[in-house]
């Protein structure tokens, strides 16, 4: 990107990637001059499809521009103050009059979003340039996102033959990355794409794929983990099941639709959480120091 930003003389950079033509409305979409790799038109999250190149996230600006460029916006944010964002629905209208009396309080809950007001007239400028990435992408969005960025790193590794990736075997399914001092049963069967922290402990039997299992963890014999993450400290008890749900390797999202309701489709265990033996856990939220004796799903435990 540096060098594209140095023998452009430009103004901007942006780092882009190619998605599905489906998925591409949900992000930022770049339309650009392939030979020049200028950018030519910017829209985030078109209702319509534009382009299948979407923003990375990932920027080089000119001080010369990015600066002018803010300002412009903070002036026409000025000028048309019904885009003032809101603290909440609740303080509505009481912000809405204070702005109206002159009041500089609603100038304070101005928000000047990148996407939204900086990069759409930097299309216009001649000197904004895109650099498309070829290598491995995912949004981080979520704490679940982390999961099936854990599985592209891993993959990545296996396919570079990582020295530090566990051997394959009959109880190892690559890609896995076991810890040094993390204690593995050899009757637990381990992977695909699982990351095992220092000190952590899988007992007999477990069964750990597409998941993250952080330091000091305990899984104790027979418990099942699928999809998800385990703090730092947590305990899984003998025979319990903490599962989230499969997405679609091309999806973006960590996030899926139970009866009605959006939820999460990685189960999170926080620090030092608890799951009593025999316990079902699915696609839940568990904020850190709990402890849970009963089958919950769909739920964030607070």
């Amino acid at each position: 990107m540096l060098k594209l930003f140095e023998d452009k003389d430009a103004e901007a950079v942006i780092l882009g990637t190619r998605v599905s033509n489906e998925s591409a409305s949900n992000f930022g979409c770049i339309v650009s001059d392939a030979h020049s790799k200028r950018v030519l038109h910017y829209v985030e999250k078109p209702e319509s499809h534009i382009s299948n190149l979407i923003n990375c996230g990932v920027y080089l600006f000119s001080t010369r521009s990015i600066f002018p460029a803010i300002q412009s916006a903070i002036k026409r944010r000025s000028d048309r103050p019904r885009l003032l964002s809101y603290p909440s629905s609740e303080n509505l209208e009481s912000s809405y009059m204070e702005n109206q009396d002159g009041d500089d309080d609603g100038e304070k809950n101005e928000v000047i979003r990148l996407e939204q007001d900086i990069l759409s007239d930097l299309a216009d400028s001649a000197r904004f340039f895109v650099l498309e990435t070829k290598d491995f992408w995912r949004q981080i969005k979520t704490a679940g996102s982390a999961v099936p960025a854990n599985a592209l790193y891993l993959t990545k590794a296996f396919q570079n033959q990582s020295e530090e990736l566990a051997k394959p075997s009959a109880s190892i399914l690559p890609p896995v990355y076991i810890h040094p001092t993390a204690e593995v049963d050899p009757t637990a069967k381990i992977g695909p794409n699982v990351s095992i922290g220092p000190r952590a402990i899988i007992g007999p039997g477990v069964r750990v794929k597409e998941s993250i299992i952080l330091e000091d963890a305990e899984i104790r014999h027979d418990a099942c983990v699928l999809y998800s993450i385990i703090g730092w400290s947590s305990k899984v008890g003998a025979w319990a099941r903490v599962e989230g749900t499969p997405t679609p390797v091309a999806s973006h999202t960590t996030s899926i639709v139970k009866n009605g309701v959006k939820v999460q489709s990685i189960t999170i265990l926080g620090k030092e959480c608890g799951v009593a033996n025999e316990v079902r856990v699915q696609n839940c939220v568990c904020l850190p120091n709990k402890e849970l004796k009963r089958d919950v799903c769909n739920e964030v435990i607070m």
